[in-house]
């Protein structure tokens, strides 16, 4: 299944402050084989909300960063739309925020021109 298909995923970007979705997504994700993913959305929808002086947020960190640099090549695979787009940032801790990537760039202007039409239709 095409996850940016996914109304699970679509009610994540209607809602994109809003964790519920991101939760019941990270639910879907325990059901259909991906639990290292529930567990990064979990894991950092937890930090996002608590108070950084909390005793639990070293061993989040850990985890957080466990989790991303065994998977985030997959993870940004399987939500990349447009050919010559790429999530690299200074650093990928950077790019995902509540689990998702919230930011990318285009390689090239080229590629942005090409993926132009498709973007102002969605």
């Amino acid at each position: 299944m095409n996850l940016l298909r996914n109304p699970l995923y679509q009610a994540i970007v209607a809602n994109v402050e809003d964790d519920t979705p991101r939760l019941v997504f990270a639910d879907w994700l325990d059901e259909h084989d991906q639990p290292d993913w529930a567990e990064f959305i979990r894991v950092q929808c937890r930090l996002a909300a608590i108070d950084e002086a909390e005793t639990e947020v070293p061993a989040l960190q850990r985890r957080e960063r466990e989790l991303l640099t065994r998977h985030h090549e997959t993870w940004l695979a399987s939500l990349s739309r447009y050919r010559g787009m790429s999530y690299r940032s200074v650093s990928i801790e950077q790019v995902f925020q509540r689990g998702f990537p919230m930011s990318s760039r285009f390689q090239s202007v080229e590629s942005f021109e090409r993926a132009l039409p498709r973007l102002i239709r969605e």
